[in-house]
């Protein structure tokens, strides 16, 4: 692959496709963005816009693969790649006709398997991965409060099985509390594909995420994850070992994250569900010395080890203070960070909520580089 590759990105929306945006600037790639018109993507100055869609997730896949090959037909493209599961399995169902290369994935049953909740619960049991007990439910109107107190007992978590991004997540500490939240709230429209109920584990979160090939791992870290998305990176034998067993187990392919708890109780990993995608906290580890894109694209063997982290804002507390004094959160990542986000600060505004979704539609197009996108 050439220095300076020309890269397609399917990025639906959020922010995980940014990241992996950032990741391919950060490789000197040229990036064509194929995005829906909700992302605040398209006025990045990253990238130059190849196609912005009404619906990306409602789109035929037979006309992304056209526009695809016409852009390769015009200007060579060196890579296509996928930031969500839902654009990865667009791309899945067009490899074969595409003329690009795709970055490495597993294929669409695979992701099934991983990106739903439940199945991922009873895929750690069958490999002997600990995971919080948990109850499936059809839907909310099927959901029976007297049995989860009586097999989970409260607190519980209610999760969508296959939704991301914390849609639809409810802690709750009563059977009351479902009912008020879930069961009576007319807004709570989640879970048309079921809902699932876990114990809630008290303790720290952790991660594990790894890029793997056919079940071989090419390189893993695993990190402890504090608030505001500050990540610790630390290499824990225990969680290594545990993200290894489920990724031979299904022979994964492609880029992968597990959202883990250690429990204070039992001092042992829960794992809680998977992400068989890019993930938010792709950025933390690349400012952090470790490209999770360019793994799939050359070798890529740095691993950061004992660093931190911290959002920006966090210069301005007393915790973001501490870590700097003791070098955990090194000036060399701070600074790189401020400087990507003032270089390309529209993007991080809209995502923050800072303009509304149809002020965004309104002005996009006046920002626009090119005359290749089609609304």
């Amino acid at each position: 692959m050439r220095e300076k590759p020309n890269v397609v990105l399917l990025g639906m929306r959020g922010g995980t496709a940014y990241a992996v945006l950032q990741a391919l600037h950060a490789m000197g790639a040229r990036v064509q963005l194929i995005c829906d018109r909700r992302s605040s993507m398209r006025l990045s100055r990253l990238c130059e816009l190849l196609y912005v869609s009404k619906d990306l997730s409602s789109e035929p896949a037979g006309h992304i693969l056209e526009i695809i090959n016409d852009r390769h037909r015009h200007q060579r493209v060196d890579l296509v790649v996928a930031s969500d599961v839902e654009g990865t399995m667009l791309l899945n169902g067009i490899r074969d006709g595409l003329t690009s290369p795709v970055f490495p994935a597993a294929d669409n049953a695979t992701l099934t398997l991983l990106d739903n909740k439940w199945s991922f619960h009873h895929l750690c049991a069958a490999v002997g991965i600990c995971t919080p007990d948990s109850i499936f439910f059809e839907s909310k109107e099927r959901m029976d409060v007297g049995r989860i107190e009586g097999e989970l007992g409260y607190p519980v978590v209610v999760k969508p099985v296959n939704m991301s991004g914390g849609d639809g997540v409810i802690v709750a500490d009563s059977p009351d509390a479902v009912s008020t939240h879930v069961l009576l709230n007319p807004r709570y429209g989640y879970g048309k594909s079921g809902l699932i109920v876990q114990h809630y584990v008290r303790g720290q979160d952790w991660g594990y995420s790894a890029f793997a090939v056919d079940g071989r791992i090419e390189v893993a870290l695993t990190f402890a994850c504090g608030s505001n998305w500050r990540t610790e990176f630390c290499q824990n034998p225990g969680l290594l070992n545990a993200g290894r067993r489920i990724i031979e187990h299904v022979r994964y392919t492609g880029v992968v994250n597990f959202d883990c708890r250690l429990d204070d109780e039992t001092k042992t990993f829960k794992f809680l569900e998977c992400n068989p995608r890019f993930f938010r906290r792709v950025t933390a580890a690349r400012l952090c010395g470790f490209n999770f894109v360019k793994a799939g694209i050359c070798d890529e063997k740095r691993l950061p080890r004992d660093v931190c982290y911290l959002p920006i804002r966090d210069v301005f507390t007393r915790e973001g203070a501490k870590f700097l004094a003791q070098g955990r959160w090194p000036l060399s990542v701070l600074a790189a960070d401020v400087m990507e986000t003032l270089s390309d600060p529209i993007p991080a505004v809209v995502q923050k909520g800072a303009w509304t979704r149809a002020a965004l539609i309104a002005i996009s197009p006046l920002l626009q580089r090119g005359s290749l996108a089609r609304l």
